[in-house]
């Protein structure tokens, strides 16, 4: 189910929300999902992709800081 979430969130692939809900458990929220709102498991799921993809996180942020969608949870 929460995969399903993050691939519609981020377009990603079914290995890379795998990967991603394992982040966003254990390294983002250190909690489950199930009390998340939408509007925050989206924003947390785009930030674990980035992390999944191994793209350079402050760089992200900086990008996503221009675009006005910051993750700030």
């Amino acid at each position: 189910m929460y995969q399903q979430m993050i691939q519609r969130a981020t377009g990603c692939t079914e290995a890379e929300a795998c990967a991603a809900e394992d982040i966003m458990r254990h390294d983002i929220f250190h909690s489950t999902l199930d009390w998340q709102s939408r509007a925050l498991f989206d924003k947390a799921a785009r930030l674990a992709i980035t992390v999944v993809r191994g793209e350079p996180i402050l760089a992200a942020h900086a990008r996503a800081i221009e675009r006005g969608t910051a993750v700030r949870l």
